[in-house]
């Protein structure tokens, strides 16, 4: 069942990457002169499954967005290497700053192929409102 399902979504992927990296590239727009840092969009084969920023603001930024509706995800909130799972597998304990830095900073936007050009812009009027002052 699972296989006829994504056989028939398979035939939609070109839009729906399509339309995320559209939504990406607007953000990007709408992003420009505020202190997030976002993607970098090189090509067509940017596919945009995940629009993550950085933030050093994440969290108050999050709640001013939960505020207004806005939905916000921390994908990789703790680091591999501190993963319960990998710990024990350890020898010894390690640093990784760049990587427990990102997933410190690291958050997630609204971007799905449904999202329609309203909600979009709501989403990227939002945001700025968030970041401001911060």
């Amino acid at each position: 069942m699972q296989a006829a399902i994504l056989r028939v979504k398979l035939g939609h992927l070109e839009t729906w990457n399509a339309r995320r990296r559209r939504i990406a590239e607007y953000y990007n727009a709408a992003f420009a002169k505020t202190k997030l840092q976002v993607p970098r969009i090189q090509d067509e084969g940017y596919v945009g499954h995940l629009y993550v920023v950085r933030t050093r603001d994440r969290e108050l930024i999050r709640e001013r967005l939960r505020n207004v509706g806005v939905a916000t995800d921390v994908h990789f909130p703790v680091p591999d290497h501190r993963q319960k799972s990998v710990v024990s597998r350890l020898k010894n304990e390690f640093d990784l700053p760049e990587t427990e830095a990102n997933c410190a900073t690291v958050m997630t936007l609204p971007c799905f192929p449904e999202l329609s050009d309203s909600e979009v812009e709501y989403v990227a009027n939002a945001v700025v409102q968030a970041v401001t002052d911060v």
